[in-house]
């Protein structure tokens, strides 16, 4: 495998791993992790989500339509 290229198998893995393991979504603290990762997690039926989000849900606060994990 060269520099720059993604690793497909292992993004596969990661959901496969969640999805057996009875996720419901998937939480990133890389905002590049997510934009690698977040529309094969979508696909896969994962809601997606950045750790600030995660940190404002638990606050209380309500996500915008359209931010990541809430359909738009």
């Amino acid at each position: 495998m060269q520099r720059g290229e993604k690793y497909p198998s292992y993004q596969a893995l990661n959901i496969d791993d969640a999805k057996t393991h009875g996720a419901r979504a998937m939480g990133f603290l890389c905002p590049m992790c997510l934009d690698a990762m977040g529309q094969p997690c979508r696909d896969a039926g994962l809601e997606t989500y950045m750790i600030s989000d995660l940190c404002r849900l638990a606050l209380g606060e309500t996500l915008p339509e359209g931010a990541y994990g809430k359909e738009a």
